[in-house]
């Protein structure tokens, strides 16, 4: 973690909100870098994937793990609640390989206790990623789902699923795997549904989603 100064301290009890998502951090022991406008008390999320062939990805210190090494591409996502201090945050990898990739996204309002529940991973070979159905167990719960793809030579390109806002959309690349993070608000606690992105032709592919609680 790379301190860059004290962050400004939320309470505001109103529903979750989008904060910001930081640059994409690529090559060995990427950065996530941290969003602009970070408050303490924000949720931060880390989403990492790894090309085929490229090692295994570590926990870094102080985050929970959401899935680890998941699929082919090695998909990865962290949480933490943000404290008073905060900066990017180095995603280790065991490999030495440069074709990873790496990205934050911050929220606000979510309790500081935020999991509500941790969906099932699905994975597959096609054009249509979907994640698999989760159930929450709070209203207005913010739920995030996350997709991954290979690498490809022709820059194959994600397309987000109906009902859900892109918070960060990486297209493929020869030697780095895709990435897309969507959110929704849940307004009734209970079943999710099922959403299904869309990659311009067919390639391996893995999806997870997690729910978090609002204040």
């Amino acid at each position: 973690m790379h301190n860059i100064g004290a962050l400004s301290y939320s309470t505001a009890s109103l529903p979750w909100s989008f904060v910001a998502a930081g640059a994409v951090g690529d090559g060995n022991n990427t950065d996530a870098v941290l969003p602009a406008g970070v408050l303490q008390n924000d949720l931060l999320i880390i989403h990492a994937a790894i090309a085929s062939g490229g090692g295994d990805f570590s926990t870094p210190a102080g985050w929970s793990v959401g899935l680890l090494n998941g699929g082919v591409v090695k998909h990865s996502v962290w949480y933490k609640i943000a404290g008073a201090s905060e900066g990017n945050a180095t995603v280790p990898n065991s490999g030495g390989s440069t074709r990873n990739r790496a990205y934050m996204l911050a929220y606000r309002n979510i309790k500081g206790t935020p999991l509500d529940v941790l969906g099932t991973e699905a994975s597959g070979t096609s054009a249509s990623p979907a994640t698999a159905s989760l159930t929450t167990s709070v209203a207005n719960g913010l739920v995030v789902s996350f997709y991954v793809a290979q690498v490809d030579a022709t820059g194959r390109t994600f397309s987000a699923p109906a009902s859900t806002t892109t918070r960060k959309n990486v297209a493929l690349t020869e030697t780095k795997p895709g990435l897309l993070s969507v959110d929704e608000n849940k307004v009734a606690a209970g079943a999710t549904s099922v959403r299904t992105a869309t990659l311009s032709s067919s390639d391996n592919w893995d999806a997870f989603s997690i729910a978090f609680k609002q204040v």
